[in-house]
């Protein structure tokens, strides 16, 4: 059965589970979230050492066939360009649809994990080498340098390195192996997340504050996933059936918006990459990693949306100019630091934005913690094809992209 047909089926029964215990909800969210805890962690299992075989093994290949530097520099406009496109969407939607203030009702304030600059040099760099494996899985960062600068040494002498690098491809085929047989079993965690988001709505107390803000993150997700982003596919020379590299991506796509993580949704996105749209892992494997390190498009844009909302709820005096080329800025910068919290980018980012602003919003973002879950699902959802359309645009500006049917998507 294709992946896409057993999650959006997973997605379904924990949906219709969920009504069934809506009258007990709270006990059902005790039950389900150490077991959805557990089911990240399953999704995960395989990402760290797939993207760093495959990443060293792609800067090897590439270096071999004289790709590097475009590969990385289309990797980059992409990334430096769709950032920017979701970002602008997100402030003008807003702006036009003008949504009404939310009362400012602070909840305890929330501690927030942050790395500061120094901390992410440390990791990068630490004392010893071999302590990036020993991580807790949230700073993918260290882990990707090593791969790199081992891919840009594995060519030095092509006699001395070659049983390396047959080490290092064997390492990477059998890790994504592995990883396929975990995608495939993953529908009871698919039927867990889905049944905690239906509980996370009846959870919410006071949702009709939110509900301009719920239309506005709809009508922009539409838009772009069934607009502009199949406009785009079509610009670039797709024109015959753009639709088709959506459609290929939703199996990702709906791990992204029911699971709110942005590397066990890359996990996934890994796979239908290579096997849907055809990107070869001398092109994939890099796009993803600085995708999955800098590439927060979905949550930039959310992030935008949010803000406008905090702007006006704390004064309603209006959005200047000045104000809203502050944002674009503050927000475009601030995608790029949270590869430190795959599961919390909406909430930290909105943190850094409002304690950078000031002006009395420090605490701005506490807004929206009854509907965090629903933000992390709308942002990672647009990461996840912003990512996807990115990785098989680079492969395809290569001349490298391979195209398959329908019928053969996993």
């Amino acid at each position: 059965m294709k992946i896409w047909i057993k999650y959006l089926t997973a997605l379904i029964l924990g949906t219709i589970l969920a009504f069934s215990f809506s009258d007990n909800y709270q006990t059902a969210l005790k039950i389900l979230t150490p077991a959805a805890e557990v089911f990240i962690n399953i999704g995960r299992y395989c990402f760290y050492p797939i993207i760093f075989f495959s990443l060293a093994m792609a800067i090897n290949e590439l270096l071999n066939s004289r790709r590097f530097l475009s590969i990385h520099k289309k990797s980059f406009l992409a990334l430096i360009a769709s950032t920017l496109l979701l970002i602008v969407t997100g402030i003008v939607s807003t702006l036009i649809f003008s949504p009404e203030r939310i009362p400012v009702l602070l909840e305890q304030k929330e501690t927030l994990e942050i790395l500061p600059f120094k901390e992410h040099l440390l990791a990068i760099f630490p004392t010893n080498l071999f302590s990036v494996f020993n991580s807790s899985g949230s700073f993918i960062l260290p882990v990707l340098f090593l791969a790199l600068l081992i891919g840009l040494n594995l060519n030095y002498d092509r006699i001395t390195t070659k049983p390396v690098v047959q080490l290092f491809d064997s390492f990477n085929r059998i890790f994504y192996h592995i990883n396929s047989f975990i995608l495939e079993i993953m529908a009871p965690g698919i039927v867990v997340f889905s049944a905690i988001l239906i509980f996370t709505v009846s959870s919410i107390k006071h949702i009709e504050l939110y509900k301009q803000l719920f239309l506005i993150l709809l009508l922009n997700t539409v838009f772009l996933i069934f607009l502009i982003f199949p406009a785009i596919l079509y610009m670039m020379g797709m024109k015959d059936k753009p639709y088709k590299y959506i459609f290929a991506l939703t199996g990702a796509a709906i791990t992204g918006f029911l699971t709110g993580d942005n590397y066990l949704a890359n996990n996934v996105l890994i796979r239908h990459c290579h096997e849907n749209l055809g990107v070869p892992r001398q092109s994939g494997a890099v796009t993803i990693s600085i995708f999955t390190i800098f590439g927060r498009g979905g949550t930039a844009m959310v992030t935008s949306i949010c803000f406008i909302i905090i702007l006006n709820s704390y004064s309603g005096i209006g959005i200047t100019i000045q104000q809203i080329l502050w944002l674009v800025s503050a927000v475009f910068l601030s995608s790029f630091v949270l590869s430190t919290v795959p599961g919390a980018g909406v909430v930290t980012s909105l943190a850094l934005i409002c304690s950078a602003y000031g002006h009395g919003i420090e605490d701005g973002f506490l807004i929206f913690s009854p509907i965090i879950p629903f933000l992390l699902s709308f942002s990672v959802l647009l990461d996840v094809f912003t990512a996807g359309i990115s990785t098989m645009l680079v492969a395809r500006f290569e001349n490298i992209q391979k195209e398959i049917e329908i019928k053969d998507f996993i």
